[in-house]
């Protein structure tokens, strides 16, 4: 069996006009006015810089100016996000914390699904995964620290058997994705599932899309053209697909994360998660 991944982010920029004004003195000898003070500054976009304060007002004769107005709040792009997947097929809900927060991150998330994004300060993190309801002290795995960057996404994994529980993390490379292209990271999370290569089955005859992906690894970003794809996993290196599944439409422009994951019975399937939304699972095709 074998294993899949894939990516996302946005900016923005909002500026406030300066406000300007002057006072004078009746009879011309007295001092000037004090200068109008200047326009609040914008409030930051989405994922945007926060705005430039207002000019401070200019002085009448003799006059103070006016003092300048404050910059905006900084938008979402100072921000990192995080998101995780739980892939492990014989643990139960898990409650996901980061550097010893009192309060999760993330509650009860349960196999196979996935979180949506969550905003974070940018700096360094150790992810601990605790039984849901526990505390952190109950932790059955508490990661290396994690640097996440402003304006960086995230996904985290949770994989293998609870009993040797791994998680990795991948950058989602959601920038410059072609216009006719969707981004795809794959990932081989397939308990007992040795080194496999993925085939695009799509076409005949089938093309590898990537060859030699042990389990536990996360390939590279791919740029796929956009559509709809037949993928195999051949698992036995003979160059024929031991399972075919029929993926949902890779839509121009976004990007996706694929993993191939075992069910605790050991059957395989396919989990896709997009850029947004809901992790899909995919069955092998019946033949």
């Amino acid at each position: 069996m074998r294993k899949f991944g894939a990516w996302m982010l946005a900016a923005g920029l909002l500026v406030t006009a300066p406000l300007i004004g002057c006072d004078t003195d009746d009879d011309g000898d007295g001092n000037g006015g004090t200068g109008g003070t200047g326009g609040t500054g914008g409030t930051g976009g989405t994922g945007g810089t926060g705005g430039t304060g207002g000019t401070g007002g200019t002085g009448g004769t003799g006059g103070a100016g006016g003092t300048g107005g404050a910059g905006g709040a900084g938008g979402a792009a100072d921000m990192a996000m995080l998101r995780v997947i739980h892939l492990s097929p014989d643990a139960g809900a898990v409650d996901v914390y980061a550097n010893d927060g009192e309060t999760p991150l993330f509650e009860a998330a349960s196999f196979p699904t996935g979180t949506e994004y969550v905003e974070v300060e940018p700096g360094t993190y150790e992810i601990s995964i605790v039984p849901a309801g526990e505390p952190i002290t109950a932790a059955v795995l508490t990661t290396p620290p994690l640097p996440l960057g402003a304006g960086e996404s995230w996904t985290g994994v949770a994989f293998d058997e609870v009993a040797t529980l791994q998680a990795a993390a991948n950058q989602d490379e959601v920038d410059g994705i072609p216009a006719s292209s969707a981004r795809v990271r794959l990932g081989h999370t397939a308990v007992g599932v040795g080194q496999v290569d993925i085939l695009n089955v799509s076409v005949d005859p089938a093309v590898a899309i990537v060859e030699d992906v042990d389990f536990g690894t996360f390939t590279p970003a791919l740029d796929l053209p956009a559509g709809q794809y037949d993928v195999g996993i051949d698992a036995n290196d003979d160059g024929a697909a031991d399972f075919v599944f029929s993926l949902p439409e890779l839509e121009a422009g976004q990007y996706y994360n694929l993993y191939a994951v075992t069910d605790e019975a050991g059957d395989v399937f396919v989990s896709v998660q997009p850029e947004t939304g809901a992790v899909t699972t995919v069955p092998p095709n019946v033949e």
